[in-house]
């Protein structure tokens, strides 16, 4: 929660100075809708998100402030008030909620650890978690696989 609340910020001043740029008039020429989420997928949810593949117990408060992170962005692009209906936005867009991001960067990040070698650390963890059943980011994962499947 710290971290979100540290960047909000510099995230919220990011999505004004690209919703600027996307206004110039030769930016309408190359897309701007295309280039305002492509800056956002390259520059600002790597900073946003830089991490949370270990993020365990997450608050639905975070997930709350990160989904109101991502609607103020597509608002902004879009150009249509803050109160219109989000799955609308993300439907028209193709974005997946932030909780579903996070959770594909999760599942990703154990995909990985499962396939280093059994002498890294991160490997010998792993195994020792999932033998003991330890609260962490392979219980978690464990979780989400039941959930997505």
């Amino acid at each position: 929660m710290k971290t979100i609340k540290n960047k909000k910020g510099r995230v919220k001043k990011s999505i004004y100075e690209i919703s600027a740029v996307l206004e110039d008039i030769r930016m309408q020429s190359l897309g701007g809708i295309v280039s305002g989420i492509t800056i956002w997928n390259m520059a600002v949810l790597p900073y946003l998100l830089y991490n949370s593949e270990v993020w365990t117990e997450l608050e639905e408060e975070a997930l709350d402030q990160l989904e109101e992170l991502q609607t103020l962005f597509l608002s902004a692009l879009l150009a249509v008030p803050l109160s219109s209906p989000r799955p609308a936005l993300a439907w028209d867009t193709g974005f997946l909620s932030m909780r579903h991001r996070i959770n594909e960067r999760k599942l990703q990040f154990i995909m990985h650890i499962k396939r280093l070698k059994s002498k890294d650390l991160a490997k010998q963890v792993y195994e020792e978690q999932h033998k003991n059943g330890y609260p962490g980011l392979v219980k978690e994962a464990q979780d989400l696989c039941k959930e997505y499947i």
